[in-house]
This record gives structure tokens, C-alpha cells and sequence, in this order.
């Protein structure tokens, strides 16, 4: 299973294929594998764990 992305990376990745980068140029700006960039890609890349924010418990 792949590691935790940071959703900043990956929102800065999908912006960088957004303008046209390929899978490579927006890997290697962002920092992230070719593999993880395909992952990413097909919608395969798990959200990272605590990403959300937790309700506040009202008592």
C-alpha cells in the first residue's frame, strides 16, 4: 500500500497536469514518484489518514 500523501502535494500535482505538464515534469515539480504520479492519476491514491477534520464532541 503507498504511503500517506500530503493533500497539498497532490492538489499541487493535479495543478501542475492541469496546465498541461506531463506525468513526469508534474511528478518531478511536486516531488512525488512516476509511480505515485500514476496512482494519483487513475484515482488509486488513498487520502492521507487524519486529512479530515475531526467533529468537535459537543459534551
Amino acid at each position: 500500500m503507498p504511503a500517506p500523501l500530503p493533500p497539498k502535494v497532490q492538489e499541487f500535482y493535479v495543478a501542475k497536469r492541469a496546465k498541461g505538464l506531463s506525468q513526469n515534469a508534474a511528478a518531478a515539480a511536486a516531488d512525488i514518484s512516476l509511480r505515485t504520479s500514476q496512482r494519483i492519476d487513475a484515482g488509486k491514491h488513498p487520502p492521507q489518514r487524519g486529512a479530515a477534520t475531526p467533529l468537535a464532541y459537543p459534551g
